[in-house]
């Protein structure tokens, strides 16, 4: 008999973002883990990078990701010599939630088992994809909605159809599928207003198992270990390029006074190498005390990343998966808001977001640093027993899925 062989799809893998490779990474561990005999094929922007950091074998993305119809020829042939396609990481069931279901149908119209992996859920869909901001249709239902007194909102009545289809297909496709983990109770509680047949089980992030590696010369340069080694209060900042932040010029100014309160080091991480690190670099140039920061320039690696964040004193990001990192050493943490998977990470250390990128809260911002710095051993205590509870959550998940891999 022939090993297993399994197709792993997410949102979407192989795209310049640190944290959805920290998922994969995971995931692909766990899949080795679970079935060690088994072919792991991952469906990815970065087919070579991937191929060689992971020894996997590589397929492109879906076109509902990459935009090239040819891609699907070489995707529907991995499906095609796949046993099981596992779509996992982030938000890619309220991100892109077409890409995902367009993957599980066309596996399980091949006879695949298909499997749901400690995936969230936003309070919203994509508003990119799923609300009408601009367009000429939208300047007409804005027309009609004026000429009739506002009795007749077409935009409304649009956005809700097309949330109510994608629902409906969330239930077709999901209730086919022989099994579905969520990554938090509030995802699953978002997930379930689909009326899913089957309650799905709730696991944990899967990267919030991921190994830290100590930062090195060798991976972040020698300026950057002068800072870390400085004995400075150091604060690790990174502000998602996909959302910016209405206040740059404020946020600039509140970190300066980090740096004059408490003689601080201000250390940029970027969860996109490219995309954050261009908008790290704006926030910088805006900063007074500029020469007190530093940009963090090297690995791209998950574990390198996450061990860079271990050395922070405190960690303030709208990006989830540095907060996540910074959750695995313990190191306290401050979100701001952008969409609800921050605020649903952070409840589960019974902390709110400060504000959100279109109103970041300064003054919370300012207490809560003040009161990590003052109490850190207390904060360490707290953080210490939540990711004990996420680690158990993510141990009942990955048994359910080694138990549905066995029966395939």
């Amino acid at each position: 008999m022939s090993n297993l062989r399994i197709l792993l799809g997410g949102v979407p893998f192989g795209c310049n973002n640190i944290g959805d490779e920290a998922i994969l990474a995971q995931v692909v561990n766990i899949v080795r883990e679970s079935t060690p005999a088994a072919n792991i094929i991952v469906s990815t922007g970065e087919q070579k990078t991937t191929a060689e950091w992971l020894d996997v074998e590589t397929c492109p993305l879906h076109s509902s990701f990459s935009g090239n119809e040819r891609d699907n020829t070489a995707f529907f042939d991995a499906l095609d010599s796949a046993d099981v396609f596992i779509w996992s990481g982030a938000t890619g069931l309220s991100d892109y939630p077409n890409a995902a279901l367009n993957c599980l149908s066309e596996a399980q119209n091949r006879g695949l088992k298909t499997i749901v992996f400690c995936t969230g859920m936003n309070d919203t869909f994509n508003p990119a994809h799923f609300k009408l901001n601009s367009g000429l249709k939208k300047s007409l239902f804005d027309i009609i909605k004026q000429t009739s007194g506002g009795k007749l909102d077409l935009t409304t009545r649009y956005e809700c159809r097309k949330e109510q289809d994608v629902r409906t297909r969330l239930k077709e496709i999901l209730d086919r599928c022989d099994l579905v983990i969520n990554r938090d109770f509030p995802s699953k509680l978002e997930l379930m207003k689909s009326n899913l047949s089957k309650q799905p089980i709730v696991a944990a992030d899967p990267a919030i198992a991921l190994p830290l590696v100590a930062p090195t010369a060798a991976l972040w340069g020698d300026s950057m270990m002068e800072v870390l080694e400085s004995g400075s209060k150091l604060i690790g900042v990174c502000i998602s390029s996909q959302q910016k932040i209405n206040q740059l010029d404020a946020f600039a100014s509140w970190l300066d006074g980090l740096v004059d309160t408490y003689q601080a080091k201000i250390v940029f991480i970027p969860m996109n190498p490219i995309t954050d690190f261009k908008l790290m670099s704006q926030i910088r140039e805006a900063m007074f005390h500029r020469s007190q920061s530093i940009i963090a320039s090297g690995s791209v690696k998950p574990s390198s990343v996450a061990g860079l964040a271990s050395k922070m004193d405190v960690v303030i990001s709208s990006r989830l998966h540095l907060l996540i990192f910074a959750a695995i050493s313990s190191t306290p943490c401050i979100g701001i808001g952008r969409g609800s998977k921050v605020t649903n990470f952070l409840s589960e250390f019974g902390f709110c977001t400060a504000g959100d990128t279109d109103n970041i809260k300064f003054e919370y911002l300012e207490k809560e640093v003040r009161k990590i710095l003052l109490e850190k051993d207390a904060y360490k205590e707290v953080a210490d027993l939540v990711r004990e509870s996420m680690l158990i959550r993510l141990e009942h998940g990955v048994a359910a899925l080694k138990n549905c891999l066995t029966l395939a």
